[in-house]
């Protein structure tokens, strides 16, 4: 955790091993583990509470609009599992098919657009555009294997080549 802008850092411990964080609002905070699971912050990082089940093998979490969006593989399919209580419980809200691949590894949001990113190259990408509420698969197919949002564009990289749409 960090009070001066990444200036200085203080470390503090929880169980498990940490892959990814993210702000879940306020003073909440959440980490997902390599075990699929997250641990939870009410204090800005200062504490870590016990671990709660996502429901699914996460690979990424992400803060669409203050819901908390898991994504990853649950009964080897590609799934999303969402959070809207700063990550106490969680509801899987996908779990099907995502061209071949057979779990989501990462998810970017921004406009109110949420793309999740399956796992392999030229797979199509699952996007919700409703708050998280209905997920559709879509017909473009995944060039990227880093994606971000900012300047009211999507932008991906993967190697040499770089890819872009607006919103």
């Amino acid at each position: 955790a960090t009070t001066s802008n990444g200036v200085t850092y203080t470390t503090r411990p929880f169980a498990g091993n940490g892959v990814g964080v993210t702000h879940a609002g306020g003073a909440n905070w959440a980490a997902l583990l390599n075990t699929g699971a997250v641990v939870l912050s009410a204090d800005n990082g200062a504490t870590w509470g016990s671990r709660v089940a996502t429901g699914l093998t996460a690979y990424s979490v992400t803060n669409q609009n203050g819901v908390l969006v898991a994504c990853g593989q649950s009964n080897l399919k590609p799934a999303v599992a969402i959070s809207m209580d700063a990550g106490a419980t969680w509801i899987t809200v996908f779990n099907g098919s995502v061209g071949t691949s057979s779990r989501l590894t990462s998810a970017v949001s921004g406009a109110g657009v949420l793309i999740a990113l399956p796992d392999g190259a030229n797979q199509p990408l699952l996007m919700s555009v409703d708050g998280d509420d209905s997920w559709q698969v879509s017909t473009k197919a995944r060039l990227s294997t880093v994606m971000a949002y900012g300047g009211g564009r999507f932008a991906g990289v993967n190697g040499n080549t770089s890819q872009y749409a607006p919103v």
